[in-house]
């Protein structure tokens, strides 16, 4: 992994993310410290979130819709 300074990523960015597309890694460094990790799409891909879809297929609503109890509640309210 090379480190870059960001005065230098900034003149040569054009090739800073032609290299990272051919899967090299690169340290952005700002003031002597890692500021960011520059990494090639396939690479971000693999810590993706999983899927919710089956959790939110279990939860079941109880009671009534919350938007019934709001215009319930200010209707009381008024009068």
């Amino acid at each position: 992994m090379e480190k870059i300074g960001v005065k230098e990523a900034r003149a040569k960015l054009s090739q800073i993310i032609d290299r990272v597309e051919a899967g090299e890694e690169i340290l952005l460094v700002r003031r002597g410290k890692v500021a960011m990790r520059l990494v090639p799409p396939e690479i971000q891909a693999r810590s993706s979130l999983p899927s919710l879809a089956s959790f939110r297929d279990k939860i079941q609503a109880q009671g009534k819709p919350l938007s019934a109890t709001v215009i319930a509640d200010r209707h009381e309210d008024r009068f």
